[in-house]
This record gives C-alpha cells, sequence and structure tokens, in this order.
C-alpha cells in the first residue's frame, strides 16, 4: 500500500511540474520558436491563441495533479478536501496565465466557475466541525 501511495504522489507532482512547464513554455520569448524553426523549417510560428491554450492546459494539469498529491496525503479524509485544493490550484494558475497572455474574459470566467465551486469549501468547513477530517493520530 505504501508503495503504491508513493507512486500516486510521484505521478501527482509529475503532473504539477508538467503543468507548471506548459505554462512557462507558454510565456517563451519568440527567439526560442525561432530556433525550433532552424531545426524544422516547417513548423508553424506559436500565434496568441496556442499560448494561451497552453497556459489553461498547464493550470489544468496543475489542478488535477495537486488533487492527486492531496488524495494521497490526506487518504483519511473525504475528497472534498481534494477536489477543493485541486480547483483552487488550477484557478490561481489558470487565471494568472490567461491574465499574462491578455485574455480576461477567460479570468473573469475562471473566477464564475470558481463561485460554482463555494460549496466545496462549506461543505468542507461542515465536515471539518462533523469530524470527519480529523487527522489520524501520528
Amino acid at each position: 500500500m505504501e508503495r503504491a501511495r508513493r507512486f500516486a504522489s510521484v505521478g501527482g507532482w509529475l503532473y504539477v511540474a508538467s503543468g507548471l512547464a506548459l505554462v512557462a513554455l507558454s510565456f517563451a520569448p519568440p527567439w526560442l520558436g525561432a530556433l525550433t524553426r532552424l531545426a524544422v523549417p516547417e513548423a508553424a510560428a506559436p500565434d496568441r491563441a496556442l499560448a494561451l491554450y497552453a497556459g489553461v492546459a498547464g493550470g489544468l494539469t496543475v489542478g488535477l495533479g495537486v488533487a492527486v498529491v492531496a488524495a494521497v496525503r490526506e487518504a483519511h479524509t473525504s475528497g472534498v478536501a481534494c477536489v477543493a485544493q485541486g480547483v483552487f490550484a488550477w484557478f490561481v494558475v489558470d487565471t494568472l496565465a490567461s491574465l499574462g497572455h491578455g485574455s480576461w474574459q477567460n479570468a473573469i470566467g475562471n473566477t464564475a466557475f470558481l463561485l460554482l465551486a463555494a460549496p466545496l469549501w462549506s461543505l468542507r468547513r461542515a465536515s471539518a466541525k462533523e469530524g470527519r477530517y480529523a487527522a489520524p493520530a501520528r
């Protein structure tokens, strides 16, 4: 069981790292694309929409990775906490990437989606009061 937990944790952190790499590469300078075209001449120049897509995909990947890591670390709790942490990580990374690429419309959409996820935090707090989120004795 411990081996499976470690494997899942490493997988979750790999998701987080690859998502952050996607976001970072979405802001790559133009000369990096020029180097790519030197190696592969038929490679198309990346456009703004593709960069925004990479930033959004990176945010989603980070959110998934955080949810997996939280699920491994908080196996004694329900899935609400894990999903809530993943949604929050997605929101931060995705919204910052969207704003960085000039897509304020996506940032507004993210905020609306985050408001839909607000019941997760309420449910988490209510469950904590009932003792369902009590950490196991160490």
